[in-house]
């Protein structure tokens, strides 16, 4: 047992939760280290969730992996990482996991920042944290265990508002993650609403996307939106059209936009269709995923993204301005932003705020709009 974990407990005020049991010899053996006592004492006691409603523990299956593996998903974001290495060595003071000594991340920023263990020691429970932002350019050592760190983050200590650290308050806290929505189907009926508990609505950030973006307003599209409404059964959303209406189809990074009658490749009704081709007699996913158009309440396709990622709207009402974004991989696990609408998710990810759900990336400069013509 460590004092510090519960001094952290205490801080926070954390009630007891009836937590999953890890296999920690076969996670362990799967790493080819020992992790610290600390870590695996908070993700034994703490439910998902973020401390000063910006950073998260990491855990064992996290990002639909296996529960039996620690790094899974984030496997891929040190190949990334030694990828970039590679080209900019003095961006990496440090070397990278399986290098020995390298660095292992444990938790992960709202916005998609990594924070590491160096494990340059023998003993695991004496392993640094190493903090960092998203794109590695700035580094610090922070000479204590996870545990301490973390009383360090929520009584104020560390400063993560550059981080994304919640300053409404600056009493200790943390905040439940709502779980994602893989539900049996006797518990569909009113999932999304279950799962928006901030309390916040999503808004309209067109004009801030017009500043960004102003020498691709060239489209101005006609589309029938009142025919394509029928057809569908269902009212769009309006930041949506606004945007098709002024961009029409394309790319921005790594996210294709569709708009009903473009190409078939970036026809939003074309990939509705292909999207309840694919899934919709998908066993599995009926019995414990999330509802597909047109479901009732079933997620509403409105965009790819590489790796067979798909971007959805969660229709939590008739109200189409209230719709939350979902993301999915391309095992359709998914996130889900309840806050972000199609157009503040657009503009949080081109200004490097998220990073896209199915891939890990961040957008890179230049940010640009490529229209999808013929």
């Amino acid at each position: 047992m460590d004092t510090t974990v519960d001094e952290l407990c205490a801080l926070v005020g954390l009630a007891d939760f009836a937590q999953p049991e890890y296999q920690w010899d076969e996670i362990e053996r799967s790493l080819g280290l020992r992790l610290p006592d600390d870590y695996k004492e908070i993700v034994g006691k703490f439910p998902v969730g973020h401390f000063q409603g910006f950073l998260r523990v990491l855990r064992p299956g996290d990002r639909g992996g296996e529960p039996s593996e620690y790094l899974g998903y984030y496997s891929h974001r040190l190949d990334d990482m030694r990828s970039w290495q590679a080209d900019e060595s003095e961006r990496f003071p440090y070397p990278v996991f399986p290098e020995s000594g390298g660095l292992i991340p444990w938790g992960e920023t709202t916005r998609g920042d990594l924070f590491f263990w160096l494990t340059d020691l023998i003993d695991p429970n004496s392993w640094p944290v190493i903090v960092t932002d998203y794109e590695f350019s700035s580094w610090q050592k922070v000479s204590k265990g996870l545990a301490g760190f973390l009383c360090d983050v929520v009584t104020g200590r560390f400063d993560g508002q550059s981080y994304g650290a919640d300053s409404a308050s600056n009493a200790p806290w943390y905040r439940l993650s709502a779980p994602q929505p893989t539900v049996t189907r006797a518990s569909v009926e009113g999932i999304w609403q279950d799962l928006s508990d901030s309390g916040e609505r999503p808004v309209n950030a067109m004009q801030d996307i017009y500043t960004i973006l102003p020498e691709s307003r060239t489209i101005n599209q006609s589309i029938e939106w009142g025919s394509i409404e029928d057809r569908l059964g269902i009212t769009l959303p309006l930041d949506y059209k606004s945007f098709v209406n002024t961009f029409g189809p394309g790319t921005i990074g790594d996210v294709t936009i569709m708009a009903p009658g473009a190409r078939p490749d970036s026809d939003l009704l074309q990939l509705i269709e292909t999207v309840q081709t694919t899934h919709g007699s998908d066993r599995q996913r009926k019995e414990k995923g999330p509802p597909i158009y047109p479901e009732s309440q079933g997620l509403i396709p409105w965009g790819r993204v590489t790796g067979d990622g798909i971007c959805w709207w969660a229709p939590v009402s008739a109200d189409s301005l209230s719709w939350g974004i979902v993301e999915s991989n391309a095992r359709m696990s998914v996130k889900y932003s309840p806050t972000l609408s199609f157009s503040s998710f657009l503009l949080a990810y081109m200004s490097g705020r998220v990073r896209l759900f199915a891939t890990g990336e961040l957008i890179r400069d230049p940010i640009s709009f490529v229209p999808a013509v013929d």
